[in-house]
């Protein structure tokens, strides 16, 4: 199954939450176009066996997906990626980078924790389409130009 591009990043959200286990540690995806502007790098070691990438078909990415954020998974931390015009996992366990340029000055606006932050000032790096997070309460925000997605900031079962 593919998606319309506009509707991927939430529709792979959705599925992932309705696939995830009771030790669920939560999620960062990135949305990409081209990564040249985001830096980069994997965490985890190379010696541990990790998923053979690339992943396609969406409700495969998001069985993933549920099994990487387990608690249990040595690939639970940092973002994973996707190509979002091939609609592939591309990267699992990513550090990112993001430049500070555009951190906003009104500390009241910023939003709250390391994962969202994150998610925020990488949502507008060139090349990023957007960032979804989606926390351990199965809540999603889909972050695009640095914006918060309303529609989707609410619990999902």
């Amino acid at each position: 199954m593919t998606c319309k591009i506009s509707d991927f990043p939430l529709t792979l959200l959705k599925l992932t939450n309705a696939n995830k286990k009771k030790q669920f540690t939560g999620l960062g995806i990135v949305f990409y176009n081209d990564l040249q502007s985001l830096p980069i790098t994997a965490l985890g070691s190379t010696a541990t066996p990790k998923p053979e990438l690339p992943i396609s078909r969406i409700d495969t990415i998001a069985c993933t997906l549920a099994l990487l954020s387990d608690l249990q998974s040595p690939w639970h931390d940092g973002f994973h990626l996707i190509n979002i015009n091939s609609q592939t996992l591309t990267h699992i366990s990513q550090f990112l980078a993001p430049p500070l340029d555009h951190l906003p000055d009104d500390k009241s606006t910023r939003p709250s924790g390391a994962r969202l932050m994150t998610a925020m000032l990488s949502s507008m790096v060139s090349g990023i389409n957007c960032i979804g997070v989606l926390n351990t309460s199965g809540e999603i925000i889909i972050y695009k130009n640095g914006k918060a997605s309303k529609e989707a900031a609410l619990p999902y079962e």
